[in-house]
């Protein structure tokens, strides 16, 4: 039995695009999984909310999800063994983040999305589930936030991360580099 697989990165919301990837991978007659990693936001306050950020911030997080599902549905139904629908969610439609609310509420929406989607498709051989694995603390999730915060000054930067980086010798020593590096960027 010879095994194919085709990978692609697309953004959910283009239509086009959609149908392109499904006629593709209708190619090889069945889809096993799909992951769907719809996301992003910009901060902004309260009082700078704007129709255009909420139009784009739903478009992208929610509606790209909705049809990036729908449209790869009829694949994910002639598996026999069953297929897998996973949905990036965020920590922050649970929590809230500050001057996050609109992306907050798309990732909210993508949760319940969820639960409405395992009652519907129940009796049917997909599982839905979303997975919120939170903000990574990288330098680059960093350098983007301190980015975000220059420009905008709709960002707060609070605290910086705790570095968890095995190699050094202790933790202790560990936090004082970052603490250094933090003041050198100006995050503290």
């Amino acid at each position: 039995m010879q095994r194919s697989s085709i990978s692609k990165k697309l953004t959910g919301c283009r239509q086009a695009e959609l149908d392109t990837a499904v006629a593709a991978i209708g190619q090889l007659a069945r889809l096993d999984g799909l992951y769907a990693n719809v996301s992003g936001g910009t901060l902004l306050p309260l009082g700078s909310i704007t129709q255009a950020h909420c139009d784009e911030t739903l478009d992208r997080n929610v509606w790209g999800v909705v049809f990036t599902v729908q449209k790869a549905l009829r694949l994910l139904d002639k598996t026999t063994v069953g297929a897998s629908v996973i949905l990036a969610g965020s920590t922050t439609s649970v929590l809230g983040t500050v001057n996050f609310s609109i992306y907050s509420a798309t990732k909210a929406a993508v949760r319940k999305l969820t639960r409405s989607w395992v009652l519907g498709l129940k009796g049917r051989a997909i599982r839905v589930k979303t997975l919120s694995p939170g903000a990574m603390h990288t330098w680059a999730w960093w350098n983007w936030l301190l980015r975000m915060s220059r420009s905008s000054r709709a960002c707060s930067i609070t605290s910086p991360p705790r570095c968890r980086r095995a190699t050094w010798a202790s933790r202790k020593t560990c936090q004082g580099r970052c603490l250094l590096r933090h003041r050198r960027l100006g995050l503290r």
